[in-house]
């Protein structure tokens, strides 16, 4: 079950008296395992001084929420745009919705990442995504030509869109959105 869609097998299950254990679903420990590994020191972080946390939620880049930002190599970069590819693979379900049908029925995988209790890992994940895109394009990273939006650019700001639909309809994020879609 990969998410919690099924309260009618768990009803039965609960009225036969069967015994199981209480677990998360396999897509919510997926995606918090990925989005733990974006933030793993000496994987897609250098490791941070005086702490023995493997995880820290520290901003790529600097920006928006940061003013500096961290030391990176080529490897975590690779190491991140792996993770990232994965986590783009687990949400894209949004591109092949239509724009009408998507504010009804939502993205599963989108809403649990942006509706995740602990908003400091919302709020790293999301400043980094957008801090990255934004540097990657002013510095020419994402291609030759600056001016045009890459395929990523285009898909973090289709990310970008579906989270304006999911239960957190932040007017920030709608704001930040909406840069980054005019400054394409």
């Amino acid at each position: 079950m990969l998410f919690d869609e099924s309260q009618e097998e768990l009803a039965k299950l609960e009225a036969a008296g069967e015994e199981f254990e209480e677990v998360k679903p396999l897509a919510e420990e997926l995606i918090d395992t990925l989005i733990d590994m974006l933030f793993f020191a000496d994987f897609t972080l250098p490791r941070p001084q005086n702490t023995k946390n493997k995880v820290t939620y520290a901003i790529w880049q600097s920006g928006v929420g940061c003013n500096t930002s961290i030391g990176t190599t080529k490897e975590f970069e690779s190491n991140r745009t792996e993770i990232l590819r994965l986590l783009l693979t687990l949400t894209s379900q949004s591109m092949y919705t239509t724009a009408n049908l998507l504010p009804v029925v939502g993205v599963k995988a989108i809403s649990y990442i942006v509706t995740c209790p602990d908003k400091q890992v919302v709020l790293s994940t999301l400043c980094s995504l957008l801090n990255t895109v934004r540097v990657k394009r002013t510095t020419g990273n994402f291609g030759a030509d600056v001016e045009r939006p890459s395929n990523t650019t285009r898909r973090a700001g289709e990310c970008l869109t579906t989270c304006k639909y999911s239960r957190i309809q932040s007017r920030y994020w709608s704001h930040m959105h909406y840069r980054l879609v005019n400054t394409a």
